[in-house]
């Protein structure tokens, strides 16, 4: 086994190659050794460090953590500016694996929180914030409060749909209050954007039960696109299905879109199948 002590060789040449080698070849090991993971930390300190010593170092880091090899306590905040400002390290990241174990992380929830509140970061630095923010650790520090200031300022269809994907890791992390789903959806759905009204047929999905108003309204909508991702959202198990079914037969009659017909009918073959529903009753 290697032995425990400082880094005092290069940071360069054959540093990349052992970083890059340890990183590709972790996998299959469960063991890293203390030292280079010192030499990968130090390396991303380092201002004077290569773009590519930087992303073998980081990858080194996060291959460490998903066999669950502990890594330094400075290196979740050294990997996150990292990744800030390098948009090729990010084609490989998995960012559930920023949210350490045993790690105070909150420096880092605060950094992303403020990235998705910028008007000026951009669509792919709020993405980085919404992949680090979705993972459990991190989604079930976010309160209502938090949550409702981020909406009432989010109006672009992007950052709409950001907040979509992050109210779906929350509420998986902690169950957000069925109100506080329900306005939110409520909002969206009356957006003049046809797309912010889809992410709002997607939030249907957190609901406990189906809303018959809220399906024959948006199956309504005079956007074909609302109208499909509200056929392909029906919940075919709901408890009041008789409705649903008797609300898709009647959408069915009037509707010519080919999408959204081919959406409405899977739903109707799935009531029909429904087990002791109204389809094995009507075959009797």
């Amino acid at each position: 086994m290697p032995r425990e002590g400082k880094w005092s060789g290069p940071t360069t040449g054959p540093t990349t190659y052992a970083l890059g080698l340890i990183s590709r070849r972790a996998a299959c090991c469960y063991y890293m050794p203390n030292t280079l993971l010192g030499v990968a930390v130090r390396v991303l300190e380092d201002a004077g460090s290569t773009p590519a010593l930087k992303t073998a170092a980081a990858e080194t880091l996060f291959v460490s953590l998903e066999q669950g090899v502990p890594i330094p306590t400075k290196a979740p905040k050294l990997l996150w500016a990292w990744l800030k400002i390098s948009p090729a390290s990010r084609s490989w990241r998995s960012m559930e694996k920023l949210v350490f174990r045993g790690i105070d992380q909150e420096e880092v929830r605060a950094d992303a929180l403020r990235l998705l509140d910028l008007d000026d970061a951009g669509d792919d630095l709020r993405d980085l914030a919404v992949d680090v923010l979705r993972g459990h650790d991190h989604a079930v520090h976010l309160n209502d409060t938090v949550l409702m200031g981020l909406l009432e300022r989010a109006s672009s269809d992007a950052r709409v749909q950001q907040l979509g994907r992050l109210l779906h890791a929350v509420h998986t992390a902690r169950c957000l209050p069925r109100g506080l789903l329900e306005a939110v959806r409520d909002r969206w759905a009356g957006s003049q954007s046809p797309a912010i009204r889809e992410v709002a047929i997607e939030l249907t999905a957190e609901l406990p039960e189906a809303d018959i108003e809220f399906i024959a309204r948006m199956l309504e909508d005079p956007n074909a696109d609302v109208r499909t991702s509200m056929s392909n959202h029906i919940d075919v198990h709901a408890s009041d299905s008789g409705l649903t079914l008797g609300l898709v037969e009647a959408r069915l009659r009037v509707e010519g879109h080919p999408h959204v017909r081919a959406g409405l009918l899977r739903a109707q073959a799935s009531l029909l199948e429904e087990p002791g529903g109204l389809g094995r009753r009507r075959r009797r």
